[in-house]
């Protein structure tokens, strides 16, 4: 059941929106980039495996962490302070913690040890879980509460988490390491998203999730079963003039859409 949240006016509404929308959108790329890395370990070549840790563990740093870091920076604090709203609070602090000690796990399995396949599936799994469990807690638990914030509007709040120029954000991104180089060089072959196995009601947010985590000079293939022309519409309108668009291939039932940011 969708949780019931107050919203003082249409913008504070289309606030809670937009933040159940980004939520749905992180969980759903790395639900994708999970399933990319257990396909890996199941077909057991190294290289395959490696780049797929390397692609789940660097999104998670250079994209997934930060904004929840932000969120946590913006929104936590913004809750009234009651005992009910204190422990939420203290719960998702602990979530975070938690999630970040789960990434740091993934990143440090040994791809040479004898149960490195079954403790890299397990890893990837347990960050999927701890999510999932996260963003439930901030949609289900947390937002109710900044409903009554007399710090600042939902609308507010999330404009200030949006704002992707926050040092914030920009400080850990340029943690990541060579692995998460959003960098492309004309033969490097971009990360490909195909989204004919993920379930059409979140479709559209998990391309909105995984073109949020682009950053300046990398790109993306997404591969869907027919021509998307709405979906481009849509993140034209959401993101103007961000992506240079161009098929790859457009035929009935596949079509192949590259999506390359420009350097900045």
């Amino acid at each position: 059941m969708q949780p019931i949240v107050l919203a003082a006016n249409g913008a504070d509404a289309a606030a809670v929106d937009a933040i159940s929308q980004h939520h749905t959108g992180l969980a759903s790329t790395l639900a994708v980039k999970t399933i990319h890395l257990i396909d890996a370990v199941s077909a057991g070549t190294a290289s395959a495996i490696e780049a797929a840790r390397a692609d789940l563990a660097g999104w998670c740093r250079s994209a997934l962490l930060p904004h929840l870091r932000r969120e946590a920076e913006v929104l936590f604090p913004a809750a009234p302070s009651t005992a009910e709203s204190d422990a939420v609070v203290a719960d998702l602090r602990r979530g975070l913690h938690d999630l970040e000690a789960g990434v740091e796990q993934l990143r440090n399995v040994d791809l040479l040890h004898a149960d490195a396949a079954a403790e890299l599936s397990a890893a990837a799994v347990a960050v999927r879980n701890l999510l999932d469990r996260q963003l439930a807690a901030e949609n289900d638990s947390l937002l109710p509460y900044l409903a009554f914030s007399r710090q600042a509007t939902l609308a507010e709040l999330w404009r200030r988490i949006s704002d992707t120029s926050r040092p914030a954000v920009a400080s850990d991104a340029a943690e990541t390491d060579a692995a998460t180089c959003h960098c492309v060089d004309e033969d490097e072959e971009l990360p490909a998203l195909d989204v004919r196995a993920v379930p059409h009601a979140i479709r559209h947010a998990t391309v909105f999730g995984a073109l949020d985590a682009i950053g300046p000079g990398a790109g993306m293939v997404l591969i869907a079963p027919h021509d998307p022309l709405p979906l481009l519409a849509q993140i034209e309108q959401r993101m103007p003039g961000r992506f240079t668009v161009s098929y790859l291939m457009r035929e009935p039932g596949q079509c192949r859409v590259q999506f390359l940011r420009e350097r900045s």
